[in-house]
């Protein structure tokens, strides 16, 4: 049987063994042991005996929101992805992004693990932890008509027409800024900010995030979310440049992928309200002894 038990439970081949995986996602948290409440799903990790056992370990937060409606009905700024905390050793697609270590020690029976939600109408994502030590920040609303400030967070929200917000560090990247020009930034990812705009009826697109196998599965995680498209016509319809995300980051009228972090979308005048920031994920692999 498994060495622990939490989670949603799988089994990968690592070339000379099998390893043990475990998943905590926000999703569909009473189905594998868990509860939520007030935006997180909360679950625990549990060994029979303390294992200290080497593992990999990612903790992400959930997303922020892209901004509402920005002034005079224009395009508002994409959400900042949540917060990145990864111990491993994969380093090929993880951008300006430095783990946290090689390996996490899981040196204690009990670790409480909670898993945060996106951000909804510009408002920032919730943060996800693992035991007591490792909190990874939600991500940054975007700005919109108020504020027009980016928002702080694991990275941070793209600006609409003012500066984007501060990401954390050594979990995330800052939000575009926009140099007081008719123009909305996109949110930071977690492997790259959002470039600044300085050019007015510039789409923001969203920082990129980071690619990771540690779930089994190459898999994107924590891009920043795009801006709203540039006006195409005087009834704000989305007939104008859109704006790219990737990594889990949510495209112009999308928001950010569930179980990624990513940043949402910024609102298109009123072709697209605020989109969602994508809920965080929490994941433990480590080898399998039977």
């Amino acid at each position: 049987g498994s060495k622990a038990a939490g989670g949603i439970l799988s089994f990968v081949s690592n070339g000379s063994g099998c390893d043990e995986i475990h998943t905590f996602t926000y999703e569909n948290a009473a189905n594998y042991g868990g509860s939520v409440a007030n935006g997180q799903a909360t679950y625990t990790l549990a060994f029979a005996s303390a294992p200290n056992i080497a593992a990999q370990l990612l903790v992400v937060a959930g997303g922020g929101a892209g901004g509402v409606q920005g002034v005079s009905g224009n395009w508002a700024g994409g959400g900042g992805a949540g917060g990145v905390i990864y111990y491993g050793s994969e380093t090929a697609s993880l951008g300006n992004y430095v783990p946290h270590g090689a390996s996490y020690n899981l040196s204690v029976t009990t670790y409480e693990v909670k898993v945060g939600t996106g951000g909804v109408n510009k408002n920032n994502g919730v943060n996800s932890s693992f035991g007591t030590a490792l909190t990874a920040i939600g991500g940054g609303g975007g700005g919109g008509n108020d504020p027009r400030e980016g928002q702080n967070g694991g990275s941070g929200g793209g600006g609409c027409a003012r500066g984007g917000g501060t990401g954390t560090a050594q979990q995330g990247n800052n939000g575009s800024s926009v140099n007081n020009v008719a123009a909305a930034g996109g949110g930071g990812g977690a492997g790259a900010a959002a470039a600044n705009l300085t050019v007015a009826y510039t789409p923001g697109n969203g920082g990129a995030g980071i690619t990771l196998s540690i779930s089994g599965s190459s898999t994107g995680y924590a891009g920043g979310g795009a801006s709203g498209a540039v006006n195409g016509d005087s009834n704000f319809n989305v007939t104008g440049k859109m704006a790219t995300a990737t990594h889990g980051g949510g495209s112009t009228g999308n928001p950010g992928v569930n179980g990624t972090g990513g940043g949402g979308s910024g609102a298109s005048g009123t072709a697209y309200p605020s989109q969602a920031g994508g809920s965080g994920i929490v994941i433990v692999r480590f080898p399998y002894t039977p």
